[in-house]
């Protein structure tokens, strides 16, 4: 009986690692496609951004600048920090040219938020202290609560 339940064991154990063998091949198959298609993505991005600074070159309203620097921000957020940094920067000079608490608060956090991944933990603990929880819109609120606590988990 002994030798039997063994077997058995070996058996099943057996099937368990050729199945979870070939699901890792499958995902290694269709990662190493993705990674073929690389230069693809890169085209497409460097395409998107492009399309955004011409049209931020015949812009002249603030508030359209304003959404220009931000949907630059976005495509540049995980590609190139410093150029995210640039744009939220430049997005923050608008918001107080308007004079506008929510574009100003908006710009604070997400430099806050770039900041404390590039590893800049002073300037975005400045920078989230400057916003006023109270006075924050309810909008706000989530993207403000995920700044912070990005900042507690790469500060932490």
């Amino acid at each position: 009986m002994y030798k039997f339940l063994v077997l058995l064991f070996s058996v099943l154990s057996f099937d368990t690692v050729a199945f979870a063998s070939s699901q890792i091949d499958s995902v290694e198959k269709e990662l190493q496609l993705l990674l073929n298609r690389k230069s693809q993505f890169e085209s497409k991005k460097i395409e998107t951004i492009s399309r955004f600074k011409e049209a931020l070159k015949t812009t002249k309203n603030l508030h359209d600048k304003y959404v220009l620097h931000l949907n630059l921000y976005h495509e540049f957020r995980k590609y190139q920090i410093d150029s995210a940094i640039f744009y939220i920067k430049a997005n923050q000079l608008i918001g107080y040219q308007l004079n506008n608490s929510y574009l100003i608060d908006e710009s604070l956090i997400q430099l806050s938020s770039l900041y404390s991944s590039a590893g800049k933990f002073i300037e975005s603990a400045d920078l989230l202290s400057k916003i006023r929880r109270a006075e924050i819109s309810e909008e706000l609120l989530p993207d403000y609560y995920k700044a912070y606590s990005e900042f507690s988990s790469h500060y932490g």
